[in-house]
């Protein structure tokens, strides 16, 4: 099952993207309906109902794997011969979290060279919102990839907005951590738009 059809088919238990930290929002009934108008999240508190488990229910098992890089993750320009890269990947398990934020970033170090033609590496999370983030500038984008969706991790990926345990502490440079701050602050703002818009299946929790 795809994640949209997962998310539209009405559960929102595992793969719905919520907006963490702002669980006060849904304790107030009158909000908690309103809430309710286009999800199945719950108020805080209320009961929650036995899961029924067995092995013999699991339809299939998948695994994500994340790359992680102890100083944290790498949003730099270099060049190499005649071309211009922008180096951004190593978010962990913080891609979708940061998504908008480094897709922002990254897209303004590429407009600053003024190339109307661009290649993106990679179909992820972090790769399409770049690429779109540049094709909404009129730069003409392509994406190289070894896998596109759905047999990519992000399209499996379960995701809250959570940007945290990115990098190791004693590793991290003050300018990544500068670079984390503003990706974090640019892609919490976007969220905050498709909240409970079910084109987009993200919820509040």
């Amino acid at each position: 099952m795809h994640r949209r059809d997962f998310l539209f088919g009405g559960s929102t238990a595992v793969a719905a993207l919520s907006l963490g930290g702002l669980s006060g929002c849904t304790t107030a009934p009158s909000q908690a309906h309103v809430f309710s108008k286009y999800s199945q999240v719950q108020p805080i508190g209320s009961p929650i109902a036995p899961i029924h488990s067995s092995l013999d229910r699991v339809t299939r098992s998948v695994v994500g794997l994340r790359p992680f890089r102890k100083p944290g993750p790498r949003l730099e320009a270099t060049t190499m011969g005649n071309k211009y890269l922008v180096h951004n990947y190593g978010h962990g398990g913080g891609g979708v979290s940061l998504s908008w934020g480094v897709a922002e970033i990254s897209a303004g170090l590429i407009r600053q060279q003024g190339a109307p033609d661009v290649g993106v590496l990679g179909s992820g999370v972090i790769g399409l919102s770049t690429a779109l983030e540049l094709q909404r500038s009129g730069v003409n984008v392509t994406i190289y990839a070894k896998d596109f969706p759905p047999y990519t991790t992000s399209n499996i990926a379960g995701a809250m907005w959570h940007p945290v345990t990115l990098f190791e502490q004693d590793q991290v440079s003050p300018q990544t951590m500068s670079m984390l701050h503003l990706a974090a602050q640019i892609a919490f703002k976007r969220f905050i738009t498709y909240a409970n818009d079910m084109r987009y299946g993200v919820t509040w929790i």
